[in-house]
């Protein structure tokens, strides 16, 4: 497997594939990341199933003691005054100092089994299996909403909290969705589609989106989006059957949607994409079920899996692309040369082959592997020095196995055996070549010199052995006969690399 690194010109260039990651592992033990938090430093805090971690772009570092009350799964987490990370975990709020490196006790008893946690202001709503909190920051006032005081909440169990742009709470619970009106201090009840193979509507992420003026709502089953402006619910039916487990908005507005089936990244004018897991890459999703999607102050974005750590880096100009993501195979090449034809058409060749993917490698491509052994697409070698296009647009490669043209018509490589016309040297080892203003083609070699040709006679010439038209070499005036390169420069005379 090879990841080739590749710089574009087009817009999809400029967007991050999601297909290669940089993977992070927290240690034995701590592998299920629910919640990223990014202090005002650019220091990532994980909360992870052991507890708190972070991480400085090089180090991980746990942030809590085994068997104590730190040492527990850490759902969902802020910061408050800038030096202060709460915390919501099995064994309720924890607050921890990030000054003092230490936790810090709270004044009253904060409830347990916290799945969610939002700021207003000096305000901390608190979302838990056994009902909805408030709690103010200041006087250290607890408040619980009892259904049987608000009948408006849908349920008792909270999964999902957020706090609107316009300083609104919207929450989702286990079967239902509403928004607090602090005027009335009671709930509205927003309705949802109804979904017919389930028996409640249970809500597991929630995301503002400012630029479609919308909510998110990701329920097991279902993505929804619920409109600011006119107040209608619609499904997204391109994500049906799915449990959505949470949600993020990259760089290019793409809605980023963490699934137990992987990762999919939809946008209205684009086909939606589905990310998951694959054994043959290393740097492909560590795990399918993602709990986590946080963007950071770069817009990287953080994937928090039942599996550890997938990071996905925003790079408006370059983007890691698996080998495998353009053939579809997963095995490997070391690339020796990369080449993009006059037909936009991309052509890579290493030690396996030569590989010839057809105007795009921005998903999967329409790609064609020419090797040794392939009845289909065969090749005389399999190691490629070099891709050319001469003057006439045809295509021309230098192999261990000398030179070869790719014909359009039959999309196979047509081999040329050269000789010199003493027939002791040949270029059975090409490594370099070019075409001159005379129509003739200079090949580089490794122990068989300089060959130049007539091309138009050389494509003529059928199978069978060449005579070159003049050969240069030890003899001539070549230094050696080891040839890396040769370029023609702007004034007629050629530049040779021994």
């Amino acid at each position: 497997m090879l990841i080739l690194c590749l710089c574009f010109s087009y817009s999809d260039g400029q967007k991050t594939s999601y297909r290669m990651f940089e993977n992070i592992s927290l240690g034995t033990g701590a592998s299920v990341i629910s919640s990223f938090i990014q202090d005002s430093q650019g220091l990532i805090w994980i909360g992870s199933n052991k507890g708190l971690f972070s991480y400085d772009g090089y180090n991980v570092q746990a942030h809590f003691t085994f068997d104590e009350r730190s040492n527990t799964q850490i759902y969902c987490g802020v910061i408050v005054n800038k030096d202060r990370l709460y915390l919501g975990s099995d064994n309720g709020i924890l607050i921890y100092n990030l000054k003092n490196d230490r936790y810090e006790e709270t004044a009253v008893d904060l409830p347990t089994d916290v799945r969610t946690i939002a700021l207003q202001q000096n305000t901390l709503w608190i979302g838990t299996l056994n009902g909805l909190y408030s709690y103010n920051l200041i006087t250290s006032e607890l408040k619980q909403f009892y259904r049987e005081n608000y009948s408006n909440l849908p349920h008792q169990t909270v999964y999902s909290i957020i706090r609107s742009h316009d300083d609104r709470i919207y929450i989702g619970t286990y079967d239902g969705f509403c928004r607090y009106l602090p005027g009335k201090d009671d709930f509205k009840k927003i309705s949802l589609p109804f979904n017919p193979r389930k028996n409640n509507q249970f809500i597991n992420s929630l995301l503002e989106d400012t630029a479609r003026q919308c909510i998110w709502i990701g329920t097991e089953g279902n993505l929804l989006q619920y409109s600011l402006t006119d107040g209608r619910t619609r499904q997204i039916e391109v994500f049906h059957d799915n449990s959505i487990k949470s949600l993020a908005l990259d760089g290019n507005s793409r809605l980023l949607i963490g699934t137990d089936n992987g990762l999919y990244v939809y946008h209205e004018s684009e086909p939606a994409q589905h990310i998951v897991h694959d054994s043959r890459n290393l740097n492909s999703l560590s795990n399918n079920i993602v709990w986590n999607i946080f963007a950071d102050q770069d817009q990287n974005i953080w994937f928090g899996t039942d599996y550890g750590i997938s990071l996905a880096r925003y790079n408006r100009a370059l983007q890691d692309i698996p080998l495998s993501q353009i053939t579809g195979t997963g095995e490997g090449n070391q690339l020796y040369s990369i080449f993009r034809d006059s037909r936009s058409n991309y052509w890579f060749g290493g030690t396996n082959g030569i590989i010839r993917a057809d105007r795009s490698v921005e998903g999967q491509a329409d790609a064609t592997w020419y090797k040794m052994g392939d009845r289909k697409h065969p090749l005389p070698h399999g190691r490629i020095r070099h891709i050319y296009e001469d003057k006439d647009s045809a295509l021309w490669i230098a192999t261990d196995g000398s030179v070869n043209r790719y014909d359009y018509v039959t999309r196979q490589f047509v081999h040329y055996n050269i000789l010199d016309s003493t027939g002791t040297y040949n270029t059975n080892w090409a490594y370099h070549l070019f075409e001159d203003d005379h129509g003739q083609l200079w090949i580089a070699t490794c122990l068989g010199g300089i060959f130049v040709v007539n091309k138009k006679k050389l494509m003529q010439s059928g199978t069978g052995s060449y005579v070159s038209d003049y050969n240069y070499s030890t003899r001539n005036g070549l230094s050696g006969m080891f040839i890396n390169q040769i370029i023609p420069d702007h004034d007629g005379n050629v530049w040779v690399l021994l």
